[in-house]
């Protein structure tokens, strides 16, 4: 009888033991799936401040020569920007990420509004002329605030992958213990 009765909760032990490795494992494999997220998040915000550099920098060549092909990147980054913004936005799930964000959209708006305002400055006065505009320093101040914002987000990020990567840490030494508490039990 009492060999019946040890054999039972042994069983016991170890189901619940099995049960809870299964839900630690479950839990690890959700905060693996945030990590990854992190990583896209980030990535895909990188990809976005490159298409904005393509702007600035395919304008200024534009600005400087005259010549129409310079702005092939400059076309190009303005077809692919709003997809990229809402494929971002579809990444965040931090509100204060998504403040961000909607704070980003504002002032490549922004930028690209300028950069517009420049080249037609540039078709219809000339150099002189858009180069007295460029001397503002406004579209300078705006791609600065871009560039310190997309800081501000890879910092966030960062925190956050810091965070979700000690949780998966956490969870994975939890899972070690209850696997070997688990082997050490049915050994006894």
């Amino acid at each position: 009888m009492f060999l019946w009765a040890g054999i039972a909760v042994a069983l016991l032990v170890l189901g619940a033991l099995e049960w809870t490795g299964l839900r630690q494992e479950t839990k690890m494999m959700e905060s693996i799936t945030w990590v990854t997220h992190t990583h896209d998040m980030e990535s895909e915000l990188n990809r976005l401040l490159a298409l904005v550099e393509d702007i600035e920098s395919s304008v200024r060549g534009y600005i400087l020569t005259g010549n129409t092909t310079f702005l092939a990147p400059y076309e190009t980054a303005l077809l692919k920007i709003p997809e990229q913004q809402r494929l971002l936005m579809s990444l965040i799930s931090d509100p204060e990420q998504k403040e961000k964000a909607v704070a980003l959209e504002a002032l490549i708006k922004k930028r690209m509004d300028i950069s517009r305002r420049y080249i037609e400055l540039r078709k219809n006065a000339g150099l002189k002329l858009t180069s007295q505009a460029i001397r503002s320093g406004e579209s300078k101040a705006v791609m600065d605030q871009i560039r310190a914002l997309h800081e501000q987000m890879v910092n966030r990020n960062n925190s956050l992958l810091k965070l979700r990567s000690s949780q998966v840490d956490r969870q994975v030494t939890l899972s070690r213990q209850i696997r070997i508490t688990g082997t050490v039990l049915s050994v006894i």
